[in-house]
């Protein structure tokens, strides 16, 4: 996954072969909490 963040806070997602995660990626792109790049490790995962 590739993270594109803007101030601290995750704008889009690019998902590649992980199945079932649009949810969550759209529900992190949606949170208006700042995210680390050591919370974003593993933060969508099987």
């Amino acid at each position: 996954m590739i993270y594109y963040l803007r101030e601290g806070r995750v704008r889009g997602v690019l998902l590649w072969n992980t199945w079932g995660r649009v949810e969550a990626a759209t529900a992190m792109i949606a949170s208006k909490a700042p995210r680390s790049r050591a919370q974003l490790v593993g933060a969508i995962s099987d």
